[in-house]
């Protein structure tokens, strides 16, 4: 509500003694600040999840993390700029947003015309917070030490939590296969040692792979098992280069398919 309520003055002070587009480009530019504000808090969120918050109590403050943040709205203000240009009904959009809220389902098929053009540069944003806050805990010796049975986990059905809905991941001896949101990719799996693997991408004759999620799921990457449980094992994903283990990516928790 007090979102609506701001939005709904804003837009008002703004409008007034002022060209229609400059009202579109400031409805347009807080949208796109809403979605970065979302999108860092849902990634210290998950952190914080596996992690525990004491850890992450202060990393919003780190310039880095805030000059992240203002490089990924610059980018997105220019994208958005564009999507309006090319043929969103910038009317619908800002009524929707005014009546309704930015964040509200009945604004959905406009924002998504809107995010056709930006969500390249969402993902990126995504995958290059994770990586801040990941690499953040490893330097800072946050992460879990790695403790149980890694054996546990190279064959069996996984879930993995994305956005509020369910990867299903089945692992046999040599292939990982990942279902999410209706697509599926393939992988192949070869283990490195008992607790890492490494995991490259198998196309398939159409060439369809699954949109990469939060973190970035790398065509080719290496994988590090921190922790077993009873429930789940967390881990760590590295990017590969010249063959070889690169920086740390993100890091994660799967549950077990019971």
């Amino acid at each position: 509500m007090k979102k609506l309520t701001a939005l709904i003055i804003l837009l008002i002070l703004f409008g007034c003694g002022a060209e229609n587009k400059e009202s579109l480009d400031y409805v347009k530019l807080l949208k796109i600040k809403e979605a970065i504000e979302r999108g860092s808090g849902n990634a210290i969120q998950r952190y914080q999840d596996m992690i525990g918050s004491s850890q992450l109590q202060n990393i919003e403050s780190d310039p880095q993390f805030i000059q992240l943040k203002n490089e990924a709205l610059e980018d997105l203000n220019n994208l958005i700029v564009k999507a309006l240009e090319n043929g969103v009904d910038t009317e619908a959009l800002v009524e929707c947003i005014k009546i309704n809220g930015a964040d509200s389902p009945k604004c959905s098929e406009l924002v998504k015309q809107v995010r056709t053009n930006t969500v390249p540069r969402l993902q990126k944003f995504d995958a290059d917070l994770s990586k801040f806050i990941a690499n953040h805990l490893d330097k800072n010796s946050h992460l879990p030490t790695p403790t149980g049975d890694c054996s546990a986990v190279r064959i069996g059905i996984f879930q993995l939590l994305i956005e509020g809905d369910t990867m299903l991941i089945s692992r046999d001896k040599d292939t990982q296969i990942e279902q999410f949101r209706g697509e599926m990719r393939k992988e192949k799996v070869t283990w490195i040692n008992e607790c890492e693997y490494h995991l490259e991408l198998i196309k398939d004759q159409s060439d369809s792979t699954m949109l990469k999620g939060p973190g970035g799921y790398l065509d080719d990457s290496f994988v590090e098992i921190i922790r077993v449980t009873d429930e789940y094992y967390m881990y760590k994903i590295f990017d590969v280069v010249n063959k070889e283990e690169g920086e740390l990516v993100d890091v994660g928790k799967v549950f077990f398919k019971k």
